[in-house]
């Protein structure tokens, strides 16, 4: 069973020179976070990561409590995991030997690829959490859903894909929240954002008019209850809870 850990800071998506200097802008906005030392674990370009999102540490029970790191690359609609005990080790190692390996590719070393999209669906993972049993929770946000993610096959199961018999816009953020009864829910985002067209930033008033007439209508704040089984089950219509209908575009 997989247990959600903090989620501290992170830089994925950077370059480095041998002294640890990013390439691009780094901006802090926390001072703890401002007086820490960073490593970086996984460079970018070296990788292929084109745009990374969606992060969220879990401690791993079932063998050596190994901390994994998930994330998701929208562009590239892929799903990766990161084993952060072995990341750290090895460049810790690096360092202790004068050597560099910032921009080294790790994939399938230590960063592993378990979902990326398949056929012609668009299925951008935009933000991906723990669930209970070893399971994760992602928002596929070019393919309007919320699924359950098997972390070992890359497999997924639909939670959430509707309103009201409407398609969602592109859900987009998701937390988890245990209710004072016991009970849990996943609760999502669902901006405009999905319907996005190339070379289409500017004429943004476009967005407002496609979730009226392909989404929901609304731009809105859902959740969705989980039970034990929720991973087992197929096609199954969950119930949805709208939450809040009144924010523009909640992101």
């Amino acid at each position: 069973m997989m247990k959600l850990a903090s989620l501290a800071s992170f830089i994925l998506a950077a370059s480095a020179t041998a002294d640890d200097n990013v390439t691009g802008d780094l901006d802090v906005w926390d001072d703890i976070f401002a007086s820490r030392d960073y490593h970086i674990l996984a460079d970018a370009q070296a990788n292929g990561l084109i745009w990374t999102e969606g992060p969220a540490l879990v401690t791993n029970n079932d063998g050596g409590g190994d901390v994994m790191l998930y994330f998701s690359d929208v562009i590239a609609a892929k799903t990766y995991s990161l084993d952060v005990d072995k990341a750290i080790r090895d460049r810790t190692k690096d360092k202790a030997n004068n050597s560099d390996a910032t921009t080294s590719n790790i994939l399938d070393t230590y960063l592993h690829v378990i979902k990326e999209r398949s056929g012609d669906a668009p299925q951008k993972d935009d933000n991906w959490r723990a669930e209970p049993g070893g399971n994760g929770l992602a928002c596929l946000h070019g393919a309007q859903r919320v699924v359950i993610l098997d972390v070992d096959s890359g497999t997924t199961n639909a939670l959430a894909s509707e309103y009201k018999g409407k398609k969602f816009n592109g859900p987009n953020d998701i937390v988890l929240r245990s209710e004072k009864n016991g009970e849990l829910f996943a609760y999502f985002t669902d901006p405009v954002y999905a319907w996005l067209e190339k070379d289409r930033f500017e004429d943004l008033p476009y967005l407002d008019e496609r979730v009226k007439s392909h989404g929901p209508g609304l731009c809105g704040v859902y959740r969705v209850k989980l039970t034990e089984d929720a991973h087992l089950q197929t096609n199954v219509k969950n119930e949805v809870e709208l939450i809040a209908s009144d924010m523009m575009r909640p992101n």
